[in-house]
């Protein structure tokens, strides 16, 4: 198991259409965003117009989580859906997608046969969660939004404290404790990795 914590040092922002968008997480570490060439890509954006147009991506399939805000969301032939706080939305990448609401939101965006999942865990203090990982899901990824955790596997222990990330990339069957410092609120993704 190897782990590795990343702070806002390690995060890359950019201006996009609809306000700003920090880049948390991509894989292949040598993969470029603009290129498309990445299995994976984590990011957090402010949505700060009113309404917004989003990037037509073919090829990749997006999961967006709200963290903070209100928005409507409207994928042109499909279908429109409110989200709230910790709602999450799956969509492909080549809908043509737009946005009414502000808001600050959480990205993982897919290619090829890799394979994500994001939920949301709130923690009061002292209070403890498990998360279980297998030899199918190999990383697990923690981003904590508010509070103060502590995250123990295998005799090893990690302190992330609001706006890090950790990445724990897993080869066998583990169990991840996750501990409240005080009341935490935490996004937590999985990924199946091709090959």
């Amino acid at each position: 198991m190897k782990a590795q914590i990343l702070t806002s040092n390690d995060f890359k922002t950019s201006a996009w259409s609809g306000g700003t968008t920090t880049q948390l997480y991509i894989y292949p570490p040598y993969a470029e965003y603009q290129l498309r060439n990445f299995d994976f890509r984590l990011s957090s954006a402010r949505v700060e117009t009113e309404k917004s147009e989003f990037t037509t991506l073919p090829g990749v399939a997006r999961k967006l989580m709200i963290l903070d805000g209100e928005i409507v969301i409207h994928h042109q032939n499909h279908y429109s859906k409110k989200l709230g706080k910790f709602d999450v939305e799956s969509f492909e990448g080549e809908w043509k997608t737009t946005s009414v609401g502000t808001c600050t939101d959480f990205n993982l965006m897919t290619t090829g046969a890799t394979y994500g999942e994001i939920s949301s865990l709130i923690l009061a203090a002292n209070q403890q969660s498990t998360v279980q990982m297998t030899t199918i899901n190999k990383w697990l990824f923690v981003f904590l939004l508010s509070g103060e955790i502590r995250i123990d596997s295998n005799h090893k222990s990690w302190m992330l404290k609001q706006g890090n990330l950790i990445s724990i990339q897993n080869d066998c069957n583990s169990t991840i404790n996750v501990t409240g410092l005080k009341h935490s609120e935490l996004v937590l993704v999985s990924i199946q990795l091709k090959g």
